[in-house]
């Protein structure tokens, strides 16, 4: 059950970096927190993050199909995302805070919060069969 809960939350983490990476990659410019971007060379540089959000959901999706490779997903996922999280957070030190960058805050969190979730559910999983293996 455990093991079930870890994968799940590992696929929604996966598809919801897919989503968001999916709609950064095909109009940067629709962004809410991004209203001037003038540039291609701006416009690049957020692809780029679309590419990231994308390339961390797929190292999550791709270790959801095996046991041993479950956790080493996660945990990809969650250094990745918590450094994004860092990265918001240095930005709101060193720039200053407005409402909107606060509100992208708490939605980036959301990611290694459950990724954290599924790193206790695949531990909780080992541990549950190390005391009663299956027949």
């Amino acid at each position: 059950m455990y093991l079930n809960i870890a994968r799940g939350l590992t696929v929604l983490n996966g598809l919801f970096l897919i989503f968001i990476g999916s709609r950064i990659l095909m109009d940067p410019g629709g962004l809410r927190s991004l209203p001037n971007l003038s540039s291609p060379e701006e416009f690049g540089m957020i692809r780029l993050l679309g590419s990231f959000y994308i390339g961390t959901a797929l190292i999550g999706l791709l270790s959801v199909t095996s046991r041993e490779r479950l956790p080493y997903g996660i945990q990809g996922m969650l250094i990745l995302t918590s450094c994004l999280v860092l990265a918001r957070i240095l930005g709101i030190t060193l720039d200053g805070s407005t409402a909107n960058q606060m509100t992208l805050l708490y939605e980036e969190l959301i990611f290694p919060v459950m990724a954290i979730l599924g790193l206790i559910f695949e531990r909780l999983s080992r541990r549950q069969d190390s005391v009663s293996p299956a027949a």
